[in-house]
């Protein structure tokens, strides 16, 4: 654990062009990542606005339960 601590610090404060290559390549993967959140939100939607009726469902149920006693 020591060893990479001193090697992190050890590191040049500029980024070598190395770097700089990977932080475009990075962002370039960010980019075609957010390409896809629309369909995964699209998703969340549609599994969330099958979830709100069973939800509703079970509220009728157990409202119905205890006024029936």
């Amino acid at each position: 654990m020591t060893d990479r601590a001193v090697n992190i610090a050890d590191k040049p404060a500029s980024p070598s062009p190395t770097t700089a290559k990977y932080s475009i390549a990075r962002l370039a993967n960010i980019a075609a990542s957010a390409n896809i959140l629309p369909s995964l939100l699209g998703t969340q939607r549609a599994l969330s606005a099958n979830y709100r009726p069973l939800e509703r469902r079970s509220r009728k149920t157990l409202s119905s339960l205890a006024t029936s006693r």
